[in-house]
């Protein structure tokens, strides 16, 4: 992608590699992952800053590939939670009782373009996360 294209992404929420979930005031957070093989029952745990679980969601059966998912904040308390960042992990399993791997997507939003460097233009990312080149890029929201 060409320098141009990327400045493009500026503005957007992409998913790359991580865990990161970010709920803005008043806001859902939106998480994404790839599942290898579809699951009858796959699971988010969101956990704070501190690693204390937090929230759980349900989201039933699944298919293979990329699926993304939204979480209103809510604590398992009922409470709505702080904005800030939070962290979650996939468990997924599939027809045969077997663990199906997930791999965690954080949906970031990319805030600036570095342009240059030997490995093309780095996106600058939200949540305190580490600049990423363009082909970390798994999907553009």
């Amino acid at each position: 992608m060409a320098g141009q294209e990327a400045v493009g992404l500026v503005g957007h929420n992409v998913a790359v590699g991580g865990n990161a979930l970010l709920l803005g005031q008043g806001n859902n957070a939106t998480g994404a992952f790839n599942l290898s093989a579809a699951a009858n029952k796959v699971t988010v745990s969101i956990a704070d800053s501190t690693g204390k679980a937090v929230a759980s969601i349900n989201l039933g059966a699944m298919a293979a590939g990329t699926q993304t998912f939204s979480w209103n904040g809510t604590g398992t308390n009922g409470a709505q939670l702080t904005p800030g960042t939070y962290h979650f992990k996939v468990t997924a399993v599939g027809a045969n009782g077997a663990a199906v791997p997930a791999t965690s997507l954080a949906v970031v939003p990319v805030t600036g373009v570095a342009l240059g460097g030997t490995a093309g233009p780095l996106l600058d990312l939200g949540a305190g996360l580490a600049p990423v080149p363009v082909s970390a890029v798994q999907q553009v929201f």
